[in-house]
């Protein structure tokens, strides 16, 4: 009789031992097999930006008025350096030059080449802190250099000579009207002009017999320029003014009795293009 028959309980136990082993096999495997779940690729749905946080939106607005302002004074400066600029009443004081934000300067040591307004500021940054008067006098010097290489600028007499229209007597209830005349004027100070040579004007007056009749005066006296515009209808820029004078009746005395008149009035000259 072998060992397994004489002990069946040891049989038994083997038989046990093996059935739970199968079992635990099993659900190892099972387990690794539900685990080993396929690939799939993971996409996400907000793509990432790249932020250029060189400049706030506060110190972009900065910036642009920084840019604005300074530009608007360096063609003030290249107009009125080294004149001073006539008021309507009296000259006017220099413009100050307009100051950058503090914060460009550090800004300006590693900002990229670009068209951005950061590039452009810091372009124009350069030509403000350009302090140096050694290299203003060279500019200066070259720049005067090739004005006497350029040819002789067109003489422009004829901008001095008025145009004078719309013309009356201060006084009240004066029915002496100045319509249309010719003068020339040399400047004076600032915006203020004085006639080089008394001018000639057409002048409507009423007569003794209650019409009315034309004359020709001289007159001499003052102009004060107003502002520029251009001809209506056309691209022809010109200059108003305001003149104060003294007229003389060339026809004799008027109906009042005088020779002379006090006139005020509008006067128009050309300018060039």
């Amino acid at each position: 009789m072998n060992a397994c028959g004489r002990h069946p309980f040891l049989i038994s136990l083997l038989s046990c031992i093996c059935w739970v082993g199968s079992g635990i096999e099993v659900a190892a495997q099972a387990a690794d097999d539900q685990s080993a779940l396929p690939s799939r690729a993971i996409e996400s749905r907000a793509p990432l930006l790249l932020v250029d946080v060189a400049v706030s939106p506060d110190q972009l607005r900065e910036l642009s008025r920084w840019i604005d302002d300074f530009t608007a004074w360096k063609r003030w400066n290249a107009e009125w350096r080294n004149r001073v600029e006539p008021g309507y009443f009296r000259l006017r004081e220099r413009r100050p030059r307009p100051q950058p934000p503090e914060w460009l300067f550090s800004r300006c040591a590693d900002a990229p080449e670009d068209d951005s307004r950061l590039d452009q500021a810091c372009r124009l940054l350069l030509e403000w802190s350009d302090n140096d008067p050694t290299a203003a006098a060279r500019r200066r010097e070259a720049a005067d250099a090739v004005a006497r290489e350029e040819p002789p600028a067109k003489n422009v007499w004829w901008q001095h000579v008025h145009l004078d229209t719309l013309w009356v007597m201060p006084q009240s209830g004066s029915s002496i009207y100045g319509v249309v005349g010719v003068h020339a004027t040399i400047d004076l100070a600032g915006r203020l002009q004085v006639f080089v040579a008394p001018g000639a004007m057409l002048i409507n007056l009423p007569r003794e017999d209650g019409g009315r009749q034309w004359t020709a005066a001289t007159h001499w006296g003052f102009a004060f320029r107003l502002f520029d515009f251009k001809l209506p209808g056309t691209d022809r820029p010109a200059t108003l003014h305001a003149n104060i004078v003294k007229a003389r009746i060339l026809t004799g005395p008027t109906v009042f009795g005088e020779s002379t008149l006090d006139l005020v009035g509008f006067s128009i000259t050309m300018k060039r293009r």
